[in-house]
């Protein structure tokens, strides 16, 4: 007898980020700076720490206890966060197409939330060969399915294979969602040129003729761009979005404002059919006020005080980890070319990802790594190495030390 859903998955979850970086700790405790952890998604200064950007945390203290205790105004979020939320992240972009915004528990949230609206049972959902691995646990959870497209063809995008599998998708099944997380790819930190996006949005419109397509673009790392004043560049692309296409963009304060637990982003609807940003707003609420009822009030108030009174301070406190990253990818990229590791196209963001196409070398490496005290993050088709949680003296000699590891086997 089955207490859960006849579809449910009842095999314990074991998360393989969190597992890894479980064991890079207690292999610290013994051997202390032989140990490099790579695993951690979260963005840490050179002293090895967490970052917890002054400016926000100061912002947050401002913030009345009570205010902190209550719920929220609205089931989609307080008002002036949802303002200022759809300022921060369009920036001036996309000024006169209709939109929406709903704050949701963190940029998964926000992803989940969209999947949940935009599709039916047994759909299959777009998402890259090589992509967070959370995108398949959501769509199982919602009894849907995962169809990969290639995430590239050499050093770019396959343009190519997306459009062919779009095509197919939506002919089977009369509707389409998709994932495409850009710019700061997590796990390659690949970043889609503005002819690579131009082209996503003419095919989204042709296969759009079969049926409704819903992007969803999870901009999670966007802030951590080294170019941000064309960070956004992209969303102009979308100008050109036919009737039958809208974009969710999923917007997480998680990594923007360095407030990982705090569970806070926002899913910011976009689209030239404005009936469709009526019915996404609404049915999305929806998910909300059934999944967490409203998100975080304080943390929604920290980033309008922010935003107020903060905002020039927050940028240039910001902008010496986004050195710190620019300095670690350096290193670790011209150190790999030096000695022949091989990684996909890395252009800016957390991570970099080691390029390994056979499953079981891929397994064998990821064991070995950590017997050398090296801990990663097994990815499909390679290894996630996170610069984000390395300093400028650990992410220097990782490359030559993983060659020489990939050597021995």
């Amino acid at each position: 007898m089955n207490f859960t859903n006849d579809n449910a998955n009842r095999t314990p979850l074991v998360d393989n980020v969190f597992r890894i970086a479980s064991l890079a700790k207690e292999d610290a405790k013994i051997n202390g700076d032989l140990v490099i952890n790579a695993t951690i998604g979260s963005l840490c200064g050179e002293d090895g720490k967490l970052a917890a950007l002054k400016t926000v945390y100061d912002s947050f203290r401002e913030v009345p206890d009570r205010v902190k205790a209550g719920y929220a105004p609205a089931i989609k979020g307080d008002p002036q966060y949802l303002r200022l939320v759809k300022d921060w992240i369009l920036q001036g972009h996309l000024c006169a197409m209709p939109n929406a915004a709903v704050a949701t528990a963190g940029g998964t949230g926000a992803i989940s939330a969209a999947i949940s609206a935009t599709t039916n049972d047994s759909d299959a959902v777009l998402i890259p060969d090589i992509a967070w691995g959370s995108y398949k646990i959501m769509l199982n959870y919602f009894h849907l399915k995962a169809e990969s497209y290639p995430l590239f063809k050499g050093n770019s995008f396959d343009t190519e294979s997306f459009e062919r599998i779009a095509g197919e998708t939506i002919r089977k099944q009369g509707r389409l969602t998709v994932v495409i997380n850009d710019p700061c790819q997590n796990p390659t930190g690949y970043c889609m040129t503005r002819g690579e996006w131009d082209k996503i949005v003419e095919i989204l419109n042709r296969i759009s003729e079969n049926g409704p397509v819903t992007l969803i673009n999870d901009i999670a790392y966007i802030d951590y761009m080294k170019d941000l004043a064309h960070s956004r560049d992209h969303f102009d692309a979308f100008e050109k979005l036919g009737q039958n296409v809208a974009v969710v963009v999923a917007f997480s304060c998680s990594k923007s404002l360095t407030a990982y637990g705090m569970r806070l982003g926002a899913a910011l609807l976009l689209s030239n059919n404005k009936d469709a940003v009526k019915e996404l707003e609404s049915v999305m609420e929806r998910y909300c006020r059934s999944v967490w009822s409203n998100v975080n009030n304080g943390f929604m108030n920290t980033f309008t005080i922010l935003m107020n009174k903060r905002r020039d301070e927050y940028l240039a406190e910001k902008a010496q980890y986004i050195k710190y990253l620019a300095k670690r990818a350096e290193i670790f990229t011209k150190e790999a070319d030096a000695c022949g590791l091989e990684y996909y196209p890395y252009k800016d963001g957390f991570f970099v990802t080691v390029k390994v196409e056979d499953p079981a070398f891929l397994s064998t490496y990821h064991e070995k790594l950590m017997e050398h005290h090296i801990y990663t993050v097994k990815v499909n088709k390679g290894i996630r190495v996170g610069l984000c949680s390395l300093s400028e003296k650990t992410a220097s000699g990782l490359a030559e030390a993983m060659k020489k590891v990939a050597e021995e086997i």
